[in-house]
């Protein structure tokens, strides 16, 4: 019986490591392509908007500061309308789109930016994603809208505005002269006055409850 020849054995076992016991690559989406993807995801009822399954969903998509604040957006608003009341990759809450054109990346400063045409009802729309490039590939930072209008900046408002009805009802003028101390020793006189009188109302200030 014949021996096998050792080098040629070892020479088997290297090829058969290389081959296979290297980690596949990660799949890393073009800007434009990741946005035609979730435009795809998004129009077939898959979308990572006004959902709290899964927030990796956000991840694969969005910077993980917008990803959050989507996801606490979406959390605290619990199925009622939140910051975000409308479909943010339309910019609308009735829909009726035709001709939609995703655009190849443009590329500024470090960023990227995808130009998204579509037709509303009739009437041209263009929105602008911003992308930034990341240990996960490129991820969008911020949706634009036109006239200064944000992804980003809706959602800060929505937070300001809840920030601002606390702080009217609890007696201060501004939402810069309220913070968080403030809002817990108004909660509190209000659950003590409630518990005399029996009845109790619960409110959430951006992942704060309060039993009133």
């Amino acid at each position: 019986m014949k021996r096998a020849n050792p080098i040629l054995v070892i020479a088997v076992i290297c090829f058969s490591f290389v081959v296979h016991g290297q980690p596949k690559p990660i799949n890393r989406l073009s800007p434009d392509a990741l946005v035609a993807d979730l435009y795809r995801e998004h129009n077939r009822k898959h979308s990572p908007f006004f959902q709290t399954r899964s927030r990796a969903l956000l991840y694969k998509y969005f910077e993980k500061n917008l990803a959050d604040a989507i996801w606490k957006d979406a959390v605290h608003s619990k199925g009622e309308v939140g910051a975000i009341d409308g479909d943010p990759l339309y910019d609308a809450q009735d829909m009726e789109i035709k001709k939609l054109a995703i655009d190849k990346a443009t590329f500024v400063g470090g960023k990227a930016q995808v130009n998204v045409r579509f037709e509303n009802f009739g009437q041209k729309k263009n929105i602008v994603f911003v992308l930034v490039n990341g240990k996960t590939g490129w991820r969008i930072s911020d949706i634009e809208y036109g006239e200064g209008r944000t992804l980003v900046g809706e959602l800060k408002e929505g937070v300001n505005l809840d920030r601002v009805w606390l702080c009217e009802s609890s007696g201060r003028r501004s939402a810069a002269s309220c913070n968080l101390r403030d809002l817990g020793a108004w909660a509190s006189a209000k659950r003590s006055n409630s518990s005399a009188s029996g009845f109790h109302e619960s409110i959430s200030f951006f992942g704060c409850a309060f039993t009133l």
